[in-house]
């Protein structure tokens, strides 16, 4: 990956995820007082699930011709996981009590978790500003939401490669008796149409 000849949005896309993992490194919350001065980073609980989310933007941004914008589905992809780091940062803030009930020990958001909340909101705000003039939460929506029902459909539905192996199939069923002579000669009659 040539990061001069990547498009502006995966530029952007490139840098905002990896500040993001970045951050997942530094101190999320810092308790500091007498003698005690402790660090935790972004590796535990929600952290880990906003490191997954900002690796796989890098890896959307890395899929596909790197010099035009994200196709749709890598688009809506990384709007995904944008949305999923914004949203594991917020309840990694809202978790964290910063009340001690203790005058002497303090504790406070490290600057890790700051960067990964500009990091999240930046990666879905070049995503979405960089994006296709004919691009849509809908259109793109709409487009998986039918990809998973055709898939769904063709999986559902078998249709017979060959008439022959069909009539084989039929006749087997037959003989084996799953089969009335009625739904036999019905069912041929469809196969040889």
């Amino acid at each position: 990956m040539n990061f001069n000849l990547l498009h502006l949005q995966r530029k952007f896309t490139v840098l905002c995820s990896a500040a993001g993992v970045v951050s997942i490194f530094l101190p999320w919350i810092s308790v500091t007082g007498g003698f005690i001065n402790v660090s935790m980073n972004g590796f535990r609980g929600f952290g880990i699930i906003a490191f997954i989310a900002y690796g796989l933007a890098v890896l959307f941004s890395a899929l596909g011709n790197q010099q035009e914008r994200l196709d749709k589905k890598m688009w809506l992809a990384t709007l995904v996981s944008g949305t999923i780091a914004l949203l594991v940062t917020v309840v990694a803030l809202g978790n964290s009590t910063m009340d001690t009930g203790l005058g002497f020990i303090k504790a406070e958001y490290g600057i890790g978790i700051w960067v990964s909340l500009a990091a999240s909101v930046g990666l879905i705000f070049f995503t979405w500003k960089h994006k296709h003039p004919e691009d849509s939460l809908k259109v793109s929506l709409d487009e998986l939401k039918n990809t998973f029902s055709e898939s769904s459909q063709k999986n559902l539905v078998s249709s017979p490669t060959n008439p022959l192996n069909e009539l084989e199939r039929l006749i087997s069923l037959r003989d084996s008796g799953k089969l009335s002579a009625d739904e036999f000669d019905q069912m041929k009659s469809r196969i040889i149409k």
